[in-house]
């Protein structure tokens, strides 16, 4: 703020008028809208010689005072004045102190994406709802999908809310046969979907099962275990753009063929 002033640093201090200094620098900036709390944090610190971050490279006689402040626009003016500052926080210190003022990183495009998307870099946790029951059939992480000659490991993170994904769903009871996999994309939160195929293993109701590929598979080869527990799900991708999962879904239905040898192929009408 305008209350920085470097003359401050300029005076040849002793260290009662270096301590001056150094409460008028607290005063300059909580105006310029530091927290008084951390500001008198950093005075207690020089004011009791309490011995400051040491950087190992600088040797056992040198330390550093760090001082983390977001950024505003006359960060270069106290730059300078802590560095003019130096000569009387050594005499305070009795050593060879630095000062450092670190800027506090603002929230970036990166570092949200990341936060958001913690748990793509974990492995899969159920979920804690008792009655979810897509978590049970979800392939965990280590597990392998082999699809017409194609080995594809369970990524880590997939979770049963995930929205806006491409999925594959594999027939257990077949798992010999390449012709046991279906590709599909939600919109909605996975399990929905999930869910929105259970609909349709309605044994006896024939319109029903013919409306979803995996239901129609086991109807027509394995009516003697007509259950949807019967499959195992993976996440294969996501997306942030609802808008792209159409072609995601195609790209993933012809790389791993399952409208040829798959049950992309089956006759449904959803």
């Amino acid at each position: 703020s305008s209350g920085i002033n470097a003359e401050y640093g300029k005076r040849n201090s002793t260290p009662e008028t270096a301590r001056e200094d150094l409460h008028q620098l607290k005063i300059d900036l909580e105006k310029s809208g530091h927290r008084m709390e951390d500001l008198d944090e950093l005075e207690e610190k020089l004011k009791t010689r309490i011995t400051p971050t040491t950087h190992a490279d600088r040797g056992d006689d040198n330390n550093t005072i760090t001082m983390v402040t977001n950024y505003f626009s006359e960060i270069g003016q106290l730059k300078a004045l802590m560095k003019d500052l130096e000569p009387d926080i050594r005499k305070l210190t009795g050593s060879n102190t630095h000062t450092l003022i670190a800027t506090r990183r603002g929230k970036t495009v990166s570092n949200t994406v990341c936060k958001n998307t913690s748990l793509c870099q974990s492995e899969m946790k159920p979920c804690t709802s008792k009655r979810c029951q897509t978590c049970p059939l979800l392939g965990q992480v280590g597990d392998t999908f082999t699809i017409n000659g194609q080995s594809i490991e369970v990524p880590p993170g997939q979770h049963c809310k995930q929205k806006n994904v491409i999925y594959l769903a594999q027939c257990q009871l077949c798992e010999d046969s390449d012709e046991n996999t279906y590709a599909g994309k939600s919109m909605q939160k996975f399990s929905s979907r999930v869910n929105g195929h259970r609909s349709h293993f309605k044994a006896g109701n024939v319109e029903t099962i013919e409306k979803s590929a995996l239901s129609l598979h086991a109807h027509e080869k394995h009516q003697e275990n007509f259950s949807l527990n019967n499959y195992k799900f993976m996440v294969y991708k996501s997306t942030s753009d609802p808008n792209n999962l159409h072609r995601l879904e195609s790209v993933a239905i012809d790389s791993l063929r399952t409208n040829i040898l798959g049950l992309n192929r089956c006759n449904t009408h959803k």
